[in-house]
């Protein structure tokens, strides 16, 4: 018998807790991740006078600030045991899917060869950690 994440989440509170506990661990991470590469790019920018875009951290500290808001959300949904809808997490997915690419699409060095901007960005190491 086979059964959906939705009807074991709805029928087993530990299980739905311990999904929302993982989500936790999962968000400190890439609030890490993310924060790691804004610091680098930030370091590169402001100290070694690299020509890197500076919407770049703009761009970073709102996925920062977005992770916080769903940290802040899964621990109000663990103390509540409530559920998060199912469009924070399409949304939550989609915004960590797309960084690294919009990144290494658009917030590159306008100094940089066309040819060479993807490969000569710290954007493209957000797709091999």
């Amino acid at each position: 018998m086979l059964t959906s994440i939705e009807t074991v989440c709805a029928s087993s509170p530990v299980f739905r807790h311990a999904l929302l506990t993982s989500e936790k661990k999962r968000i400190v991470g890439v609030i890490a991740f993310v924060a790691f590469f804004a610091v680098l790019a930030a370091v590169r920018i402001f100290v070694l006078g690299s020509a890197m875009s500076r919407s770049g951290l703009v761009v970073s500290a709102l996925v920062i600030a977005f992770e916080l808001m769903l940290f802040r959300a899964v621990n109000q949904a663990l103390r509540s045991d409530a559920d998060l809808g199912k469009s924070v997490w399409y949304f939550s997915t989609a915004l960590e899917c797309l960084f690294p690419a919009l990144g290494v699409a658009y917030l590159v060095s306008s100094r940089l060869l066309p040819d060479y901007r993807p490969l000569a960005t710290p954007w493209v190491l957000a797709f091999f950690p």
